[in-house]
């Protein structure tokens, strides 16, 4: 069968339509450019807020940009790019007002935003996660943006430095398309490696596009979140019922390995930090202490009410699944102990971004956990590791990118693109439909899931287990250029399988070349934080096919707040 290649022009387009692609199309839009989204799920119910907590962290004008920014410098230690960190501060309130202000859903008493406790350094607004989506859909389609539904883009196509294109796989028409605009913006998220129940839409597809295009990464070895959930149930929460986990002998072992974290629970003001969370509970099954298990059992209501999350909400509402899932397959967490384990959840994406979110590319954009990681500001800890700050960052960056591209566009000329090289890479994107013979992307991406998500392979790390882990990925990276597909949908799942392979590998490459601990990054065999030789960045790039690494200061001498 001839696979002819369909044209879509506009002027900017978004790669991925949950809230922060809708949130810069809207912007985009505002600038009079003709915008189009496409996203290879459904628009309106896209990305990773359906199935959020539905709260969004805010910074009020009377509150001080400079506590936020002092504290996720420390809490990232010192190795965020501080200007980003002030950026995000100072815009979030002003990005929340917007979405507000377009009808977004936010819970509110007294016609105002029901401003909530969150962590200590931050409050949040709340909504609810089902409801927000299709809200910004119809807001978008009003505004004139035009949409795409069930179309993949498996990569980019680019010349004299400059991106010109895309490629397309239409999951319901079965064509091929090109999609030409003067302005590109990835916007569909970092990789999740599709290992847990929720949040698996994700799989690195815009950071290994943008790294082939020529992007620059950076933090990418941060990129190694851990959450937990109840074993069998893989039910995503937010609420903090960590604070209830026990091992066999009954003791609380967050406190135990974590004493600090007493003062948020006395205070029931969270302090959150995933990594703390997942250490504790695997030191203690190293320790022959396991199964952990969360015990509610013997709690006052008012721990109860601080495990359910209610304690935040005015209205009494809880924004969980896991307190509905659990009790309708009959498990009652607060009449019985329930065992849990650590849940790998991938991390934020590594594409590096100005503070406009341009890469170093031309013509090409990246927002939300496409370069949550990349653009610096939660320093040494993927912003998966705390609440709330990872939908708020993504219409940030959504803002700042739509409104930065739809001015670029109106003065930028029209772009050639070598339609040679579309047909060649037509040819090798469809050449897993003409193979007899191959390894499924099922196998592959469970060969994969060996390398990434194995406590000792991606958490406590070492040299020796790094290049063991590299060595699995580089051997998933070469099956899945053998791999076979039935349809364009089978050829999706291949090209998802070969991002994660892709960006597992500069996650570990990262991790092997930091010889320190820092953060979200522990290694056995570098157990100290180094400020003298480490205080830097870790650039990835790829050049002539290869991953290419190397080190940039972080400019300590530019910014307020400094290792004392």
């Amino acid at each position: 069968m001839t696979q002819t290649v369909e044209t879509v022009t506009s002027d900017v387009l978004v790669i991925g339509g949950g809230i922060g692609g809708l949130t810069a199309a809207i912007k985009a839009r505002g600038h009079d450019a003709d915008v189009l989204v496409v996203d290879k799920g459904g628009i309106g119910w896209a990305g990773q807020v359906p199935i959020s907590g539905g709260r969004s962290m805010v910074i009020l004008p009377e509150e001080s940009v400079d506590n936020w920014v002092k504290w996720a410098v420390e809490n990232g230690e010192y190795l965020n790019d501080q200007d980003w960190t002030r950026r995000f501060g100072e815009k979030v309130h002003e990005c929340t007002m917007d979405l507000a202000g377009w009808g977004m859903p936010f819970f509110k008493q007294a016609n105002q935003l029901n401003i909530i406790p969150r962590m200590k350094a931050y409050k949040a607004v709340q909504f609810p996660a089902k409801k927000l989506m299709p809200k910004m859909w119809s807001h978008a389609r009003k505004k004139g943006v035009r949409m795409m539904d069930k179309v993949a883009i498996v990569d980019l196509i680019s010349k004299d430095g400059a991106v010109t294109g895309a490629l397309g796989l239409g999951l319901t028409d079965n064509r091929f398309y090109l999609f030409r605009a003067k302005a590109f913006i990835i916007a569909n998220g970092s990789c999740r490696y599709k290992r847990q129940k929720g949040f698996n839409m994700c799989n690195g597809e815009g950071v290994v596009m943008a790294y082939r295009a020529g992007a620059r990464l950076r933090n990418a070895e941060f990129s190694n979140t851990y959450g937990y959930c109840s074993v069998g149930y893989e039910v995503f929460t937010r609420n903090p019922i960590y604070y209830f986990f026990v091992n066999s002998k009954g003791e609380n072992i967050l406190l135990k390995h974590f004493p600090d974290m007493r003062e948020a629970m006395e205070t029931k003001r969270e302090k959150q930090d995933y990594s703390k969370i997942t250490e504790a509970m695997a030191r203690e099954v190293f320790a022959g202490n396991g199964p952990i298990y969360l015990d509610l059992t013997r709690s006052t209501p008012e721990e109860l009410d601080f495990a359910r999350g209610t304690h935040l909400a005015k209205d009494g509402s809880v924004i969980s699944g896991f307190w509905d899932t659990l009790p309708a397959k009959g498990i009652h967490p607060d009449r019985e102990k329930v065992e849990m384990m650590p849940m790998f959840v991938g991390g934020q994406g590594p594409i590096r971004v100005d503070l406009e979110c341009r890469t170093n590319v031309s013509r090409l954009w990246a927002i939300g956990d496409a370069s949550a990681l990349g653009c610096g500001w939660s320093g040494a800890r993927s912003p998966g590791t705390v609440p709330a700050v990872g939908i708020p960052f993504a219409f940030v960056s959504g803002s700042l990118a739509g409104t930065s591209a739809g001015v670029f566009v109106k003065d930028a000329p029209e772009t050639a693109v070598d339609m040679r090289e579309v047909t060649a890479r037509k040819e090798e994107i469809l050449s897993p439909l003409k193979r007899g013979k191959g390894p499924n992307h099922r196998d592959l991406i469970c060969q994969i899931h060996e390398a990434v998500v194995p406590l000792n392979y991606n958490f406590f790390r070492k040299k020796d287990r790094l290049k063991e882990a590299i060595g699995m990925l580089e051997k998933a990276r070469e099956d899945v250029g053998h791999g076979v597909a039935k349809d364009f949908h089978q050829l999706v799942k291949l090209a998802e399988a070969e991002a994660m392979a892709v960006s597992g590998e500069i996650t570990f490459r990262a991790a092997l070349m930091r010889q320190e601990s820092r953060g979200t990054h522990m290694r056995e065999d570098f157990q100290d934080q180094d400020n003298v030789d480490w205080l830097k960045w870790i650039i990835v790039e790829q050049q002539d096919d290869r991953m290419h690494l190397f080190t940039e200061p972080v400019p300590m001498d530019k910014y307020k707040y400094n290792i004392k």
